[in-house]
């Protein structure tokens, strides 16, 4: 069996929070569940295994989870974020099966619904109605297993507060050396999207935008990814990526 973190980042989560902690408990009781408290204001979870005494933000969250997860001594970090809908059972052994089985697998996400705020972006999370996983362009961190070893090979991801982008560089390094990134159907989330902390969701968006720009043009000197987008845009016209096909024992 992978050897697994399981981090859910929390901000002002209170009860909802909760229940999702005791849904995935119940549904894995072999596993712990850990949150990482973000520095609540109000409505910490009961179940905040870590705490941040600033708030880093939901990139800084993402970074922090990861280096929590290796300093515990695990080769992948489950990360989930705080408001998700989890709309069936999810075992979490299923997502370590599939990168453990595969050295090609760096990244096994959960699929999405329809309504969910981030498929338009992500055509390819949407759950097709079948059973069959499927290998995809790139995939948000909503829920997802990360290879921390291969995140560590290019350099960890940078510090941002909107983590804009940290899933393009992601996908971009494993396209550059072969990898795969999985979405599984066996586990369906929902997640509305909106703002946890108020404001507007298309100036949230635009903020987060622009510092990414910021973020990898220091990095790079831009975005280097005009391959990965060439395939995105392509696999957007094709449909909702292929079958995902193990590799041969």
């Amino acid at each position: 069996m992978a050897a697994s973190f399981v981090f859910i980042l929390d901000y002002c989560g209170g009860k909802r929070t909760d229940h999702l902690v005791e849904q995935l408990q119940l549904w894995n009781p072999g596993h712990s569940i850990h949150v990482l408290d973000n520095a609540s204001p109000r409505e910490p979870s009961r179940y905040a295994t870590h705490s941040n005494s600033v708030n880093s933000y939901v990139g800084g969250g993402i970074r922090d989870c990861l280096v929590l997860a290796h300093q515990a001594g695990a080769r992948f970090v489950i990360f989930i974020v705080n408001d998700v809908e989890c709309l069936k059972p999810i075992n979490l052994s299923h997502f370590e099966r599939l990168i453990a089985a595969d050295p090609r697998v760096v990244q096994v996400s959960a699929a999405i619904t329809q309504d969910t705020a981030q498929a338009r972006i992500f055509p390819w999370m949407v759950d097709d109605g079948t059973e069959c996983v499927r290998v995809v362009p790139h995939a948000d961190f909503l829920f997802t297993l990360l290879d921390i070893p291969f995140i560590m090979q290019f350099g960890g991801f940078p510090a941002s507060k909107g983590g804009w982008f940290y899933d393009w560089e992601f996908a971009w390094h494993a396209k550059r050396s072969s990898r795969l990134i999985l979405v599984t159907p066996e586990a369906l989330i929902r997640h509305n999207g909106e703002p946890q902390d108020g404001g507007d969701a298309d100036v949230i968006r635009e903020e987060k935008r622009a510092e990414a720009v910021r973020v990898y043009g220091n990095r790079y000197g831009g975005f280097p990814w005009a391959d990965l987008r060439r395939d995105i845009r392509q696999s957007r016209s094709r449909g909702l990526g292929r079958v995902y096909r193990p590799q041969a024992s």
